[in-house]
């Protein structure tokens, strides 16, 4: 993914600690809020460091709830997405059927 550590801190992700279960090295947080103060869903950014010619890998995921039902929806981003690519069109999928992670 065409994203690095300084544009995720600029963008109001928070690094958080990876759990021993966790096979990431670092890990980001953010979380998307509607204008009432529900938290509509988070998005998750691993970071793995790499001994091949890029410095660094990362992964985007987040987790979306059908509405109506609240049954969740996994998404995983590599490759080429940007951050800025992820975060809208996570944004477009959430408008046509998601409900938020959790009501204020």
């Amino acid at each position: 993914m065409t994203i690095n550590i300084q544009e995720l801190l600029d963008k109001g992700y928070k690094e958080f600690r990876p759990t021993r279960f966790d096979t990431a090295d670092r890990r980001f947080q953010k979380r998307f809020r509607a204008e009432n103060g529900d938290t509509l869903y988070f998005i998750n950014v691993d970071m793995y460091y790499s001994w091949g010619t890029i410095p660094e890998n990362f992964e985007v995921e987040t987790q979306l709830y059908q509405k109506g039902t609240h049954e969740p929806v996994n998404l995983k981003f590599f490759c080429g997405w940007t951050l800025a690519d992820v975060e809208e069109y996570i944004q477009r999928i959430y408008e046509v059927g998601f409900e938020p992670y959790e009501e204020s």
